[in-house]
């Protein structure tokens, strides 16, 4: 069962490059747009809950595999789709808090490789999901997408600043209280490391984009 769910979202994701057209022609088309928005919605509210599920009390995180598969779906639609105003769905919100904070930065999955040789060969390997980054460049990319409209830059600045405050405050937090040695490098190392996913993930957006972006980083 968790493998055909994280084969559909996988589906899902192929299919986004046909829903990018589909958006594409709703801009030209009013008929279009309700539908384009629908199937928008449909995909967010897929994988949301999936990366949601484990941060309030008494609930339980789901599968590693599962929820990167729903990371990368959210970023695929994102990026490759990049709707309009995409930030303003409700379910995607409350994401640019701090409800994704319950996952590991990375998640270890073994599985075994098969070769298909005549000695019949196999080896395990080991895959390191950096899920936190996958989310994380996904809410970038909803914000700073240029085919948002153009009189929503303080929202956009609002909800990017929430973001790079939630990627931050674990460092914030050490150098307020003082913290030192192995410990903050840490958690400096991280936090640096995801703010640079997210400034390299900017990089094809427009100008202004990529000023409101640095922005809202130097202003921690």
């Amino acid at each position: 069962m968790l493998c055909s769910h994280a084969q559909v979202l996988a589906a899902l994701k192929a299919w986004c490059h046909w829903l990018a057209q589909l958006q594409v022609s709703a801009q030209d088309s009013v008929a279009l747009r309700p539908l384009a928005e629908r199937l928008v919605g449909d995909g967010v509210r897929a994988a949301v809950p999936l990366l949601t599920e484990g941060s309030s009390p008494g609930s339980t995180a789901e599968p590693g595999p599962l929820v990167h598969s729903a990371a990368h779906l959210l970023l695929t639609v994102a990026r490759t789709v990049r709707p309009p105003a995409m930030w303003n769905i409700e379910s995607l919100r409350g994401l640019y808090g701090e409800s994704w904070r319950h996952l590991p930065a990375e998640v270890s999955v073994h599985f075994i490789l098969f070769r298909l040789n005549r000695f019949r060969s196999y080896q395990r390997c080991v895959l390191m999901f950096q899920t936190q980054s996958v989310i994380q460049q996904a809410l970038c990319n909803s914000v700073l997408a240029i085919s948002s409209p153009a009189d929503s830059w303080d929202e956009r600045h609002k909800l990017l600043t929430i973001l790079v405050d939630t990627i931050t405050e674990d460092l914030r937090r050490a150098l307020t209280g003082g913290a030192c040695g192995s410990g903050i490098a840490s958690t400096a190392a991280r936090s640096f490391k995801q703010l640079a996913g997210i400034v390299e993930n900017a990089e094809m957006e427009s100008a202004q984009a990529r000023r409101l972006l640095h922005t809202c980083i130097q202003v921690q």
